[in-house]
């Protein structure tokens, strides 16, 4: 019987989709990464995956249904929440014709950009 035939018994005489422990396979299914993802972020990154249980004698982790999903519950991003905004490409050298604009307005290539920043509403911030 596949893993994934056994979640569905479960689900069909529990009434829950997922049994009370699950393995790394029906982890992977919550929290859409492979299998393999999962068992090495344990050991490189384990803020990446909800906190597992290691019973005696067992070669595999375990994890508990409702910590999973209290796990995935704390991090939802919040209502509301918008993106933020992807920062301005930082500006090399200044072009010759942002040289020769400047020296037009007498003003340096670093106050005519702050300039048109705050005329296009980007704060200007230089």
């Amino acid at each position: 019987m596949s893993e994934f035939s056994s979640l569905a018994a479960t689900a069909a005489t529990s009434g829950s989709a997922f049994p009370p422990i699950i393995g790394v396979d029906a982890l992977s299914l919550l929290i859409n990464k492979s299998p393999a993802t999962i068992i090495m972020d344990r050991c490189r990154a384990p803020h990446k995956i909800p906190p597992a249980c290691m019973p005696p004698g067992s070669k595999q982790p375990l994890w508990i249904t409702t910590d999973v999903l209290e796990w995935l519950a704390s991090h939802r991003e919040a209502p509301g929440r918008t993106k933020r905004k992807p920062k301005s490409p930082k500006l090399g050298a200044p072009t010759k014709v942002e040289r020769a604009e400047a020296e037009r307005l007498g003003l340096s290539v670093r106050e005519l950009r702050a300039q048109r920043a705050l005329e296009l509403g980007e704060g200007g911030v230089f």
